[in-house]
């Protein structure tokens, strides 16, 4: 466990998590947590790290102009509130099934927020027609897309290449394309992100259908 929720709506919810427990949860990352009113207790909503806030100390004004000690250091560390993580709703799970719309309920109130494994990343972004992207890219406010979507696509890609499986972003790039075609100028920003974001063995022109 990682976290608990603290609110949610339909299409993201906020977590709470220790500070020492950020540094396992990258920008991006899938995570999965129990949705409220799953026939089985193992249905799950699943999610990406969106954004994350560092909440300030409690005498974090007071030594940010001094020298600061460990001990210091640590005091602080130890009385920060919980950091909070925004999570963007990508799809769930019902009864051994991946859906890539949004989940029937929210989450379970106060439900325990889990890093997904390689294998789960693999499982839910083969689903389907990797439905799931359209909500990184329909996402609004803050969140900003085209570096959240490249995260995204790291990770994934190289859970996806561990287990030989090197055509799926390919795949995924050329369904960014495809949901983009209308809108040149946020697929340039996009493809800007990712070309920053893939090894420089892949090139954007391979994925153009």
């Amino acid at each position: 466990m990682i976290g608990r929720l603290l609110r949610s709506t339909t299409t993201e919810f906020l977590v709470g998590c220790r500070l020492e427990d950020v540094q396992h949860l990258p920008f991006g990352a899938l995570v999965k947590m129990p949705w409220w009113g799953a026939l089985d207790r193992s249905g799950m909503v699943y999610g990406l790290v969106a954004w994350m806030h560092i909440p300030e100390g409690s005498m974090a004004r007071q030594v940010a102009v001094q020298p600061i000690t460990p001990g210091i250091l640590q005091d602080q560390r130890a009385t920060v509130e919980p950091v909070e993580v925004r999570v963007l709703v990508v799809g769930y799970e019902s009864q051994g099934e991946i859906s890539h719309l949004l989940p029937p309920h929210p989450p379970e109130p106060m439900a325990a927020m889990h890093l997904c494994e390689e294998d789960e990343v693999v499982a839910f972004t083969s689903a389907g027609r990797l439905g799931y992207l359209r909500h990184v890219l329909q996402a609004g406010g803050d969140i900003p897309v085209p570096e959240l979507l490249a995260a995204h696509l790291r990770q994934a890609r190289l859970a996806h290449e561990a287990r030989g499986q090197r055509d799926w972003v390919h795949r995924a790039v050329q369904r960014v394309i495809h949901l983009l075609r209308d809108d040149p100028p946020r697929l340039f920003w996009t493809l800007d992100a990712l070309s920053d974001a893939l090894p420089q063995s892949f090139t954007l022109e391979e994925a153009v259908p």
